[in-house]
């Protein structure tokens, strides 16, 4: 494992653009997150695989509401880019089909002058591959949520209650009696990013590859 090249990154800052554009000459990649736990997950879940992932940038952008930003991030990148291997991005679903939200994702790229020539999914319609005309990296996708837990929301504390029925910590039975992840994590000891994190470093290394699938399908792309 590689995570002290693993380089911190803040677009919603205003040095955002000379901070990242700084550092791209030395990053193989760099993975866009919806928000703040996104990010501490991701870095937990390659801590605990041993996973060996170098020069690459990870940053938060501060939720589904900043989308147009995100999208703008990711054209900007585009446009100068030219050693970067992989550019990814990890969302929520939220109330969307996984469909409807890599179409989302599409469309506002296209309206700020990304030339998609494509895109498909590459892993269970919820990792995706987004094909940028005359340029050599990809742009991945990667989106949170698990239909049928029943949960109002498709979000990344759906995979940690994954985590928490393979560990045999949490019934099945409690997922009706709830209608969001994060109110069943809440009422249940896993209220901070910190617990989360802790779960993950205490479970099983299958368990945490199965509950995070999309993500390790993502991460591939960097090694």
């Amino acid at each position: 494992m590689v995570l002290d090249t693993i380089v911190q990154l803040k677009p919603m800052e205003n040095s955002f653009y000379d901070f990242v554009f700084g550092k791209l000459k030395r990053l193989r990649g760099i993975i866009l997150c919806e928000g703040v736990s996104d990010v501490e997950v991701v870095k937990a879940i390659i801590r605990k695989l041993g996973l060996s992932v170098r020069d690459i940038g990870i940053t938060d952008c501060s939720g589904v509401t900043n989308e147009p930003k995100v999208a703008q991030a990711i054209a900007s990148l585009v446009g100068i880019a030219r050693k970067l291997e992989t550019i990814a991005l990890i969302i929520d679903a939220n109330k969307s089909s996984f469909s409807s939200r890599i179409e989302s994702i599409v469309d506002s790229l296209r309206s700020r002058g990304v030339n998609i020539v494509s895109y498909h999914t590459i892993y269970n319609e919820r990792v995706y591959k987004v094909v940028v005309s005359g340029k050599k990296f990809a742009i991945i996708v990667a989106i949170n949520g698990i239909v049928d837990y029943g949960f109002s929301k498709y979000e990344l504390e759906d995979h940690v209650i994954k985590l928490l029925l393979l560990e045999n910590v949490l019934g099945a039975n409690k997922l009706s009696m709830y209608t969001s992840a994060k109110e069943l994590l809440r009422d249940n000891g896993y209220a901070s990013i910190n617990d989360i994190i802790e779960l993950i470093e205490n479970s099983m290394r299958d368990h945490v590859e199965k509950a995070f699938n999309h993500i390790m399908v993502l991460l591939k792309h960097f090694q």
